[in-house]
């Protein structure tokens, strides 16, 4: 029996009370001894399968939390594992592009990959905000935002911009 099967009997004993203890007109009604004793022993069994039926309701519940928990926990330790490998990925890069770039090389055959050094696009580093002109600056409510798409097309069509400057990194690239 569900929990919602519960409810309904609960409705259909007060329904039953109400029948009960009154008459056709809506007068209470005298209920002898033997009826009372009925209805109470059936009130305290629903109440006590209620209380079971509820019982194992908050276990499950309980279950379930602490397997939303269990996988929280997960999460973090997989997030920590991603950010150790992620960190180990960056170091091989930086190997490789150090090693290729000390000899010299730029594309190699390495058994099944290829490996090639190129340029990555233009990134923009803001050195200082307070010198860039205020036309680099969108006005907002309140306050100023930079507008770096702005500046950057500024600087790659030569314009000479005190605070700023494009910078352009090489990476490796392995396919």
């Amino acid at each position: 029996m569900t929990l919602y099967d519960h409810v309904d009997d609960y409705y259909a004993l007060r329904q039953l009370l109400d029948e009960v203890a009154t008459d056709e007109d809506g007068n209470p009604r005298e209920i002898d001894e033997a009826t009372k004793a009925a209805l109470a022993e059936m009130a305290d069994q629903w109440k006590g399968d209620f209380q079971a039926k509820a019982e194992r309701v908050f276990r499950f519940r309980a279950d379930v939390q602490a397997h939303i928990d269990a996988c929280r926990i997960e999460s973090q330790r997989l997030a920590g594992r991603a950010r150790v490998n992620e960190n180990r990925l960056r170091a091989l890069n930086y190997l490789i592009l150090i090693s290729m770039s000390r000899l010299g090389i730029k594309k190699m055959d390495a058994g099944t990959f290829a490996v090639t050094v190129a340029k990555n696009p233009p990134a923009l580093l803001v050195r200082d905000e307070e010198k860039l002109d205020p036309a680099f600056f969108d006005v907002i409510p309140e306050h100023r935002e930079l507008n770096k798409a702005r500046l950057k097309d500024a600087l790659k069509d030569g314009a000479v911009v005190e605070g700023a400057e494009l910078v352009q990194d090489e990476s490796v690239r392995v396919k």
